[in-house]
């Protein structure tokens, strides 16, 4: 349950099964346990469960490293990242999980996914959450590696776009 605290208070049973070390069948035991001890409650979405305390949850993540955090949020954006076809939520929650995960890793996959949720947020009608999105983006422009200078001028327009919404 620790991991599926790091993905958020509402989580996707399938999403959890992704990562790595968690095996289905287990993942679907541990949950249907929760649901049962009033711990999780199944959403209005299919295999979809939310934490019905906030405290639970807390406690839960708040039992791992910071490191392991770290990973985890790293996994979960590599997880949505790998799916095909992504909803609104989806390329904003693996924006948010990226940019909490091992920035190091891939600096530029960071800077585009928080750039991409930022466009989408803007489309959406939300420039406030989508200039959050650029500026985050803005800044993992200091790590530099593989942003050429035509990605930073993309940003910059979106970045002005989000300021004439707003």
């Amino acid at each position: 349950l620790s991991r599926a605290a790091v993905i958020g208070t509402r989580f996707s049973a399938p999403l959890l099964e992704t990562l790595p070390g968690l095996e289905p069948g287990v993942v679907r035991r541990t949950v249907m346990d929760a649901c049962q001890k009033s711990i999780l409650d199944a959403a209005e979405r299919q295999d979809q469960y939310v934490f019905l305390h906030q405290r639970v949850r807390d406690a839960l993540v708040e039992r791992l490293s910071d490191v392991d955090v770290r990973q985890i949020h790293q996994n979960i954006a590599e997880a949505i990242d790998s799916s095909e076809s992504k909803s609104p939520s989806d390329i904003y929650a693996m924006a948010e999980h990226y940019a909490q995960g091992d920035v190091q890793a891939n600096p530029a996959r960071v800077f585009r996914a928080t750039r991409e949720a930022g466009i989408r947020a803007l489309n959406d009608h939300g420039p406030d959450a989508a200039f959050r999105f650029f500026e985050q983006a803005r800044g993992f422009l200091e790590l530099g590696e593989g942003i050429d200078q035509r990605e930073q001028a993309y940003l910059a327009r979106w970045m002005g776009e989000a300021c004439i919404r707003t």
